[in-house]
């Protein structure tokens, strides 16, 4: 029998497994602050709270470990690290020698649609800062700057700029918001987004530097963690 193509059916889409779409929920959860940063985690409180067993709770830890969203503290369950000054400081000297340069390169280069498309997260993010909704502005604000890195061409770029973003996660908006400063650090993507356009380098670097150093806000003092920390 033929196959038709114009049946109105819609094509299945790849589902997640059970370990990818835990994975997922934590990783949201961490990103968004519902999971307190320093504090521990048993992997059967969370798979109760997430409707699973407490296995791929397990493999999705340790997925995140590997990332440097969570440590594994023997006996007990998972902490979700924090981050101290110093390790913002570090990942912000790493964003600044990438993200400058390439939108300077990309001045100019990237088409219409995209722009406008880049235009729309910005509005976005410019929304999430306005109403003081900081775990949209931080998710926008990745979006935005991946789309970005994405016009570059290097994937590998890209996944290892947007980890580096998402591992300050709330801690460098919340100081921002604190300092009253969140709104017209969101305004600054609008204006990239016009640089951009204009293809004025310079000024696009200097603004997207500008950008970054500001982000490079929060995180807590260096610490002991405490061993006998008890885990929910």
């Amino acid at each position: 029998m033929p196959i038709n193509p114009d049946l109105p059916i819609t094509p299945l889409t790849q589902q997640p497994t059970l370990r990818e779409a835990v994975t997922q929920s934590l990783y949201a959860a961490i990103v968004s602050g519902a999971l307190d940063e320093g504090l521990l985690y048993s992997a059967p409180v969370l798979g109760a709270a997430l409707g699973v067993s407490a296995t791929p709770v397990r493999e999705a830890m340790m997925d995140l470990s590997r990332e440097g969203f969570v440590e594994r503290v023997k006996n007990k369950g998972f902490r979700i690290t924090g981050l101290t000054k110093r390790a913002i400081r570090e990942i912000t000297e790493i964003r600044l020698l990438i993200e400058p340069i390439i939108v300077a390169g990309l001045a100019g280069r990237i088409p219409a649609s995209a722009l406008s498309e880049l235009n729309g997260v910005a509005n976005r993010a410019l929304a999430s800062a306005e109403a003081a909704d900081l775990p949209g502005f931080q998710l926008a604000d990745r979006d935005f700057h991946s789309e970005i890195l994405r016009h570059h061409g290097n994937e590998e770029l890209v996944k290892l700029a947007t980890n580096l973003h998402m591992r300050t996660r709330l801690t460098a908006v919340k100081s921002l918001n604190d300092s009253d400063l969140l709104i017209d650090h969101a305004r600054e993507h609008v204006e990239i987004v016009r640089l951009l356009e204009s293809g004025d380098s310079s000024k696009a670097k200097h603004l997207m530097g500008r950008h970054v150093s500001q982000s490079g806000r929060g995180g807590s003092e260096e610490r002991e963690e405490s061993p006998n920390a008890t885990a929910l």
